[in-house]
Order: C-alpha cells, then sequence, then structure tokens
C-alpha cells in the first residue's frame, strides 16, 4: 500500500465545526502508516511522525492553501468547511480565484 498524504483544510466563518472528530477519524485512518513510537518519545517526536502523513490547515485563506500544496503533492484532500453566503461583489472575483486554484491542484479534467 502506498503511504498517503492528506491535506486536510478547516474552516467555518461563524459557528463551529466538527474539527475534533473528523482530525480524530483521519488519525484512526492513517494509524497503520504512522511509525511506531521509539522509546522516550515525546509529543514533538509522535507531532513529526504524524505530519510526514497529516498536514492540518485551520481557518487557512487562499494562499496557505497554495503554498502547502507548493510544497509537497497530497493523495488526498479532506475539506471541512461551513461558509456564508457572499454577497460583496468586490470579493467574487476571489472566489472565483479560489475555486480555479482548486480545480486545477485536485481536479483531473482541469
Amino acid at each position: 500500500m502506498t503511504r498517503p498524504n492528506i491535506l486536510f483544510i478547516a474552516s467555518s466563518p461563524r459557528g463551529t465545526i466538527p474539527m475534533k472528530r473528523h482530525v480524530h477519524a483521519l488519525l484512526a485512518a492513517v494509524k497503520p502508516w504512522i511509525a511506531p513510537p521509539r522509546e522516550g518519545e515525546n509529543g514533538t517526536d509522535a507531532t513529526t511522525r504524524v505530519s510526514k502523513i497529516l498536514t492540518i490547515l485551520n481557518n487557512a485563506d487562499i494562499h496557505q492553501i497554495q503554498d502547502a500544496c507548493a510544497k509537497q503533492p497530497f493523495t488526498h484532500v479532506h475539506i471541512l468547511a461551513h461558509g456564508v453566503e457572499n454577497t460583496d461583489r468586490d470579493n467574487r472575483s476571489e472566489e472565483r480565484r479560489v475555486r480555479n486554484v482548486c480545480r486545477s491542484r485536485w481536479s483531473p479534467y482541469h
């Protein structure tokens, strides 16, 4: 089996999202690929082992997402986002740019 490399993007401009549940589910899914702990390992070492498989961006903007994608290829992208209607006409172009970035990075049909 190929080792996964997952990008998890979570965002909610208002209210709460079930981020902890999603992180726990993703960690359970990638557990077979996480190296076992070494004797005397501390929390930083464990975080490093997990971060080789799971990258978490919380409340990331499009630039942070682009930077993460430029640094490494991801096998999976998990997006947990609860948005709000954008009624600001000036921000419509930003919405189109975000859609285009997502399509170009993750769609096989771009």
